[in-house]
């Protein structure tokens, strides 16, 4: 493992890495956007806004276009207002209030445009910079996180409506004018959709039903629906979640009875194999639990199967993962909170099971290095002793069918308690998976290396280094609005 230095950043924004994986964002809590470099690290542009404003912002986010191959823009957004920046045009800026109806979700079309759903009224008012048009489309259902779903390739987006008592899902043709066309409207089959996704190749669209009904819909390209497709097993609950895999060939429905992940193979839409969270089949071929020795240092030892283990409520969640090139999928229940399971997907069998000090709180797999998982469980509470909590809330886990064995970074600074970890697409470091940490008030970037024997790290956040930099970098001041 190979460390940089300490970087400022704020919560719960964290620092941002652009879709292009040119640039990293973060905010100061003296009002400084901070865009870097991500080969060098150097900071290469700043914005201050008002210090009031960065210190409420909730969001901070690139803008992406499908037609840019490079990313320029960022949104910093609070509750009631939001400024667009863009670092080529650094004296453009663009100014969005939403005092009189404050913003509960902020989304970005592939076209540039920003989405802004309504906390007090029913709708979402779509604005486009350049023409500096809004539009807007009522009774969005806003009571879900995923009611809309842009395609990955066209100008289509889809919209679950919620009107007249019903569900409808809209079909929508979006241009960089700002209009939105009305394409297609479907009543769907049901009053409850919690979901919509297209595929990555996007050929498929499904909706998914209600937790209590064991139901998908199914539309193809250009929104045109095909089926509803029914599990044919004696469920009793319906899905807690979909998944695709990146290649869209595999659908994963999380049943919530059992924890039970059923495969689609999506040419037939049929199962052709299920995921069972349970020590009651063949063993894994790997089994490891995470230890503390008595120098407080994390570390992976083998351990038997754990067949003592609690066994499952009939009705709980699960989360699932596909890894880069369909060869594993992992996952985790909010039931065995502290246990990873990976899954060969040739085999389909149990691969390797990780048992966690602590419960997960997400899985990532690296987007193009399909071997490497990254593990980020939950914080640690204070009962189990300062010294051991704050080992717990500085590490961050990662396992590879490459390695002989699962690895832990603890980042050595006592109150660097991990919040947010993503991968880099491009490492720059000896060609090594690269992963940007994020704490509360400061990020780092971790190089995971061949060997993890040696490390060099400079672990260093002061204020005057900030400053240092700032006094050498053009700042462009935004006037407070």
């Amino acid at each position: 493992m190979d460390l940089t230095a300490l970087y400022a950043s704020l919560s719960p924004t964290h620092a941002v890495i652009s879709p292009c994986n040119l640039w990293i964002a973060s905010l100061s809590r003296s009002g400084h956007v901070l865009i870097r470099n991500i080969e060098t690290l150097e900071l290469q542009h700043v914005f201050l806004l008002n210090p009031d404003f960065v210190q409420k912002a909730t969001w901070l986010f690139w803008i992406t276009r499908r037609d840019s191959l490079e990313t320029t823009q960022i949104c910093v957004a609070s509750l009631d207002k939001a400024f667009v920046l863009d670092f080529r045009q650094e004296y453009f800026y663009a100014t969005i209030d939403c005092n009189r109806d404050h913003v509960k979700r902020i989304e970005c079309s592939p076209l540039g445009q920003l989405l802004f759903f309504s906390e007090i009224h029913n709708k979402v008012t779509i604005w486009t910079l350049e023409s500096k048009k809004g539009f807007v489309v009522s009774h969005p259902k806003g009571d879900i996180d995923q009611a809309v779903a842009f395609h990955p390739y066209s100008n289509l987006c889809s919209m679950l409506i919620r009107k007249f008592g019903s569900d409808f899902l809209n079909f929508y043709q979006t241009s960089l004018d700002g209009t939105w066309n009305l394409e297609r409207n479907y009543k769907l089959p049901t009053i409850d959709a919690s979901s919509v996704s297209w595929s990555p190749n996007g050929q498929w669209l499904v909706v998914q039903d209600v937790t209590l009904n064991t139901v998908i819909h199914i539309f193809s390209d250009p929104g045109i629906f095909l089926f509803s497709y029914k599990v044919e097993d004696d469920l009793q609950l319906g899905f807690s979640k979909t998944q695709w895999s990146p290649d869209s060939s595999l659908l994963a429905l999380c049943s919530l009875q059992n924890s039970t992940i059923f495969i689609l193979d999506t040419q037939t839409f049929s199962p052709t194999f299920q995921l069972q969270h349970n020590f009651d089949q063949p063993f894994a071929l790997n089994c490891w639990q995470e230890d503390l020795s008595s120098e407080y240092k994390l570390t992976y030892q083998r351990a038997p199967w754990p067949t003592a283990m609690r066994t499952l409520n009939e009705h709980e969640r699960c989360e699932v993962f596909f890894n880069a090139d369909n060869s594993f999928v992992a996952s985790f229940t909010l039931q065995q909170k502290n246990v990873v399971w990976i899954w060969n997907l040739q085999s389909q069998l149990l691969d390797t099971i990780l048992i966690q000090q602590q419960p997960v709180e997400h899985l990532s797999w690296h987007p193009t290095s399909p071997h490497c998982l990254m593990i980020q469980t939950k914080h640690a509470k204070p009962r189990i002793g300062q010294e051991m909590q704050s080992i717990l809330n500085c590490s961050i886990y990662f396992w590879s069918y490459k390695w002989n064995e699962p690895r832990v970074i603890t980042i050595p600074k006592s109150d660097f308690f991990i919040q947010k970890a993503q991968w880099l697409h491009a490492a720059h470091h000896l060609h090594s998976p690269t992963v940007l940490i994020s704490a509360k008030d400061a990020y780092i970037i971790a190089y995971l290396l061949e060997s993890e024997e040696e490390m060099s790290s400079q672990l260093v956040l002061s204020q005057g280094s900030l400053n240092e930099e700032l006094e050498t970098t053009q700042t462009i001041h935004i006037p407070a609005k």
